[in-house]
């Protein structure tokens, strides 16, 4: 299977690459990126790096602004919007949406190094799971191989999913 990863340079992109190239039914990675990458110490040749230049242009005038992350919040929602758009017009190519709600590794433990605008939205949505970002990669990935089970994929079930996919030393270290 071929895999296209968006956003493959930041948090949860990177650990999807990671998975996806020690992953044997994966046979094809394709990361767009703002920057070329590498894949570190996995000499593999299964990754391909397209550079997209054009990540600047403004957001719509009639965009509402969220209060907190309003510029990574307007992007996503336009990428996602994109690529839901184009998979209804191809019929071989299937997407959902993960709603992860706090995403966690040993590097970037959420609750340390949130910012006090970060810390307010988590008291607003306490009840939201917080999840390892391994197994948010491993539950996308999952649902590409094994095709999408449901649209919006919400944190609970990418829990589920990853931790049912990943053996221990599956996980980001």
């Amino acid at each position: 299977m071929k895999l296209i990863v968006t956003g493959a340079t930041g948090f949860v992109g990177t650990e999807v690459i990671r998975q996806a190239l020690r992953n044997p039914a994966v046979t094809s990675v394709v990361a767009l990126t703002r920057k070329p990458i590498q894949p570190s110490n996995t000499g593999t040749t299964k990754l391909q790096s397209v550079v997209l230049e054009d990540w600047t242009s403004p957001y719509p005038e009639a965009s509402k602004t969220p209060p907190a992350l309003a510029d990574y919040l307007l992007m996503r929602g336009r990428v996602e919007n994109v690529i839901l758009d184009f998979a209804k017009n191809t019929p071989d190519i299937q997407v959902t949406v993960t709603k992860p709600g706090g995403i966690d590794s040993p590097n970037r433990p959420i609750r340390a190094t949130a910012s006090p605008a970060m810390q307010a939205i988590y008291v607003k949505f306490a009840d939201t799971p917080i999840m390892h970002v391994s197994e948010l990669a491993a539950a996308m990935i999952d649902q590409c191989l094994n095709g999408i089970t449901k649209d919006p994929l919400w944190a609970k079930d990418i829990m589920d999913i990853g931790k049912r996919v990943l053996g221990e030393e599956d996980y980001l270290r």
